[in-house]
């Protein structure tokens, strides 16, 4: 039979450390999860890292919604790429039109900070109008 593998949604290190601890395959790092997830800080991927698990780095800048400005859109591709040299081992992201589309031109940005590392496009897919709609044209 196929091993199914656990990802927990974590808030800090401490929880990273209990997830790890729990059995958990892979994390999703988080700050401020009652705010939905924002994107953690650098010390707290760090000392997570000490876990010895996978983990994902959310790269969210502030609370609602998934469309974003400029900046902020330049801030999570310099985001992005200094969890990945801090050792994250792939990035949750998702960029939506105003429309609720897939912003797919970010996505692609952000994959190509992204690389070979993993990625995740997280809950901002629960609000598409149709989540079967291609991703690549």
């Amino acid at each position: 039979m196929r091993r199914i593998n656990v990802e927990i949604c974590c808030g800090s290190a401490d929880d990273v450390f209990e997830a790890a601890g729990a059995g958990a395959d892979r994390v999703e790092l988080n700050s401020c999860l009652f705010l939905g997830g924002l994107t953690p800080s650098i010390g707290e991927l760090l000392t997570a890292k000490g876990a010895g698990i996978k983990i994902m780095a959310m790269v969210r800048p502030r609370e609602g919604g998934f469309c974003y400005t400029e900046r902020e859109f330049e801030t999570m591709l310099a985001d992005a790429a200094e969890l990945l040299k801090a050792g994250a081992d792939g990035i949750v992201f998702g960029f939506l039109h105003l429309d609720g589309t897939v912003d797919k031109e970010r996505c692609k940005a952000m994959m190509d900070v992204i690389g070979d590392k993993e990625s995740v496009f997280h809950r901002a897919i629960d609000v598409v109008p149709d989540w079967r709609a291609p991703w690549t044209t």
